[in-house]
This record gives structure tokens, C-alpha cells and sequence, in this order.
């Protein structure tokens, strides 16, 4: 539901009532109060937990509340009756419907989207609701976190179940249908082991790196990276082997990553073997000393900014504005034009249609021998919005199949991107 600006203030009106509907879930539940609750308001406000706790400690005391269980039902409810499910496909044409009927929401969405909008039906009773779509996966986010997750995020309810329905979700859901729609024609697939068993354990460990947030507690030099060990050091050995001249990076974040691939560079000038003039061009609409997603890991340690190491200031350019803007793109193509070898990293926003635009306008820059990386493919597991994986399955039906081959031998045990390493064929 991410609106264009024809949408906002649907999209605005539509927040300022699940706004009262969230304030209504999270004081009205069994054992909890909700005096002086705002947005910023998580549930661990209404169970007295002592400020300064550490985030372990608060949320084991979150789970042992006897009124916690009925948070997250009543959440969950609150928010499928917001929330939108795709149904069909190209072939037998798209509609979009609530996961749960209200007939507030449904009178601010009709004639709003892109096709039909219909109520629900899976929701006669609160166990039927829940056992078709699952739970709120992050009922400890505040208020307003909840609330832009829902709306302005595809499909967030039917993404992470976690509690009671959660196993038969899984196997449903991701074991079972979607390994049958997962290889495409041409052989890619969203999975990283043919075998089953193997590929269950790699997609469980793959959930609780998530769930433990790992990637917001991975650093370099003392700066947060949120890229995980394996990809980093397979990234790494790819700048080793390619030598660029310019990596492009999608995504900044917070900049640890562009710093990543700085320290990479600034390795291969000191055994002599770097290209002059070797750049990194990262490109974000958040300015990196501005990102927050490290979140609450932040305070656990200090955290060193990016921007003020030397390598930075010797390798890297930021760039502020939207990866597909055109005169972003030109910028990009201005320099491509003057490497000799050049590498592209795609880390922005994993959403289908994003990722897609972002690999017609980027990957066509990576020299011979050279790759572009699609990261996050794994999304495409458990995102309701697809996300990256279909986004390469289509690329590579098109312009990208004359260009890249897909590298499978680049995927360590578990890697984060499988079907994301595009390697450019030689010349």
C-alpha cells in the first residue's frame, strides 16, 4: 500500500484510525495498562518494565505477562483487518482483497487500488483468522513502527508468523507450495539445496538470524555492516579476483558496508595489485550518518561513523537521492565510462518491481568476469511482496540472459543471496 501522491492521504487517514484501534489492542488486553500510551508506546510500556533494561531481560518479562498471549491475538486482528493479499496472478489477472472485512477500511480503499477490492472470508472467529494468516511478527515494535510496517509494507501480516500456527504455516506455506513454484525455466531458484532436509535447516537458521536480528550486530572497524559472515567474505574474495576500479553500491545504510569494500580496496593497493583511482559510489536516500537501522543494538557499543574514517574520504562517494532517479543513473554511467573494471552491488529496497528496475539500470555496467549481486534473494521466502528472487527470474528471461550467467559455486553453506550472484560473461 505504499501510495503514490495521489495516495497519501488515504494512506494517512487510513493511519490516524489504526492508530486508535492499536491504542484500544494494546491497553485493553488482560493484565495491562495503557495510561499515557503514545505512538513511540511498545508493549513492554504497559507491563512496568524498568527503564534502562536490557533488551533480553524485558522481553522475557514481556513473554512470562499473563496478558501478553492476548496482545498479540488482539494485534493480530487489529491489523488483518488493514491488511491487503494479492490474489491470482498475471495469467488469471490480479485482485487485491482484505485479509479480514471492516467496513471502515474497506469504504477509504474501494476504487483506491489497482483492482478489485473484496472482504475476506477467513475470518469468522479469531482462531480461523490466525491460523490462515498467522501472527504480528514484531509485537514489540512501538506503535508507529507498527503502523508504517502494516501500511505501507506489503502483506507485513502474513510475514514471520511466530507463535501457535507458526510450524503449520511453515510447512504449508514454504515447504510445501512454494518449492513447487520456486525453480523457474530457466533454473533459478529462490531455494539453495535441491535436497529438502538440508534446505529446512539452512531456511530455520536463516529465521532465527532474523529473529535474533544478527545483521543489525554484524560490524566493521567499528561500524555497523549488516552484511552477514559468508557473503562478506565471499564479496570480499570477489574484489580480490575482479580488482575494480569502481564498486557500485545500492543501499548505503548505515555505511559499513561501503567501508567494507573501501577496506578491500585500500588491501589490494597495499600488496600493489589495486587499480588506480579505485572507488566505491554508494547511493542512498538516508544519508548514512541519518540510518538507523542498527536500532536498539546501538546500545551496546559505540558506534564508529563511517564517514569520518580515512578510507572513506580516500575511496567512497555517497550519493543522496533515489538509486533509479536519471541523473543518479547518468552519474553512475559517467564513471562506468572511465574503469576499467567495475562491480555492483544491488542492496536497496527489496521490493519486486524495485529490485528489478534497479538490475535494467545497474547490472549492465559490470565489466566481463565481473559481477552483479543481487542481495537478499532469501526475502522472497517469507516476504509477502516477493521480493528479489522473481525479480532475477525475470532479468535473467530478458536483457540479462545475454549478460550474466547465475553462480551457484559463489554460495557458501548458507549465504543470504541464493541466485543472487550474477556473473558477467566474458567478452
Amino acid at each position: 500500500m505504499e501510495p503514490g501522491s495521489a495516495r497519501n492521504t488515504t494512506v494517512d487517514a487510513l493511519q490516524a484510525m489504526l492508530l486508535q484501534d492499536l491504542m484500544a489492542a494494546l491497553g485493553g488486553s488482560q493484565g495491562m495498562t495503557a495510561s499515557g500510551l503514545n505512538g513511540d508506546s511498545t508493549v513492554l510500556d504497559t507491563i512496568n518494565v524498568p527503564h534502562g533494561t536490557d533488551h533480553s531481560k524485558a522481553m522475557a518479562m514481556l513473554l512470562q505477562d499473563p496478558g501478553y498471549g492476548s496482545f498479540i491475538r488482539r494485534l493480530t486482528m487489529v491489523l488483518l483487518r488493514y491488511s491487503i493479499t494479492k490474489q491470482g496472478d498475471e495469467a488469471t489477472g490480479v485482485t487485491f482483497q482484505l485479509a479480514c472485512a471492516d467496513e471502515r477500511v474497506e469504504g477509504m480503499l474501494a476504487g483506491k487500488l489497482t483492482g478489485p477490492l473484496k472482504p475476506g472470508d477467513a475470518c469468522t472467529n479469531e482462531s480461523v483468522a490466525i491460523n490462515a494468516y498467522g501472527v504480528f511478527s514484531a509485537p514489540a515494535m512501538s506503535v508507529n513502527d507498527i503502523m508504517g510496517h502494516v501500511l505501507r509494507a506489503a502483506g507485513w501480516c502474513s510475514v514471520h508468523p511466530r507463535y501457535q500456527p507458526y510450524g503449520r504455516w511453515l510447512k504449508r506455506n514454504r515447504f510445501t507450495r512454494q518449492r513447487q513454484e520456486a525453480v523457474s525455466s530457466d533454473g533459478i531458484s529462490r531455494f539453495q539445496f535441491d535436497n529438502t532436509h538440508k534446505d529446512r535447516v539452512v531456511f530455520l537458521f536463516d529465521i532465527l538470524y532474523e529473529r535474533q536480528e544478527a545483521f543489525k550486530r554484524q560490524w566493521w572497524l567499528g561500524s555497523v555492516v549488516q552484511q552477514n559472515p559468508f557473503d562478506m567474505y565471499v564479496i570480499q574474495d570477489i574484489i580480490y579476483q575482479v580488482k575494480p576500479d569502481l564498486i557500485i553500491e545500492t543501499g548505503t545504510a548505515n555505511g559499513g558496508g561501503a567501508l567494507m569494500w573501501a577496506s578491500g580496496l585500500e588491501l589490494l593497493s597495499a600488496m600493489g595489485q589495486g587499480r588506480a583511482g579505485a572507488r566505491v559510489i554508494t547511493i542512498d536516500v538516508t544519508a548514512p550518518h541519518l540510518a538507523q537501522w542498527s536500532g536498539k543494538w546501538t546500545a551496546e557499543r559505540p558506534i564508529s561513523d563511517p564517514t569520518k574514517s580515512p578510507l572513506w574520504a580516500k575511496y567512497v562517494t555517497f550519493v543522496h537521492g533515489s538509486t533509479l532517479d536519471k541523473a543518479i543513473v547518468d552519474q553512475v554511467q559517467a564513471a562506468v565510462s572511465k574503469a576499467q573494471a567495475v562491480l555492483v552491488l544491488l542492496d536497496s529496497n527489496h521490493a519486486e518491481h524495485h529490485v528489478l528496475d534497479e538490475c535494467k539500470a545497474y547490472c549492465k555496467f559490470v565489466t566481463p568476469g565481473s559481477y552483479c549481486v543481487v542481495q537478499d534473494t532469501k526475502l522472497s521466502r517469507y516476504n509477502a511482496d516477493n521480493g528479489p528472487a522473481p525479480a532475477i527470474n525475470t532479468y535473467m528471461k530478458g536483457a540479462g540472459a545475454a549478460l550474466f550467467t547465475v553462480d551457484r559455486a559463489r554460495e557458501p553453506f548458507y549465504t543470504q543471496h541464493p541466485g543472487g550472484y550474477l556473473k558477467r560473461k566474458e567478452a
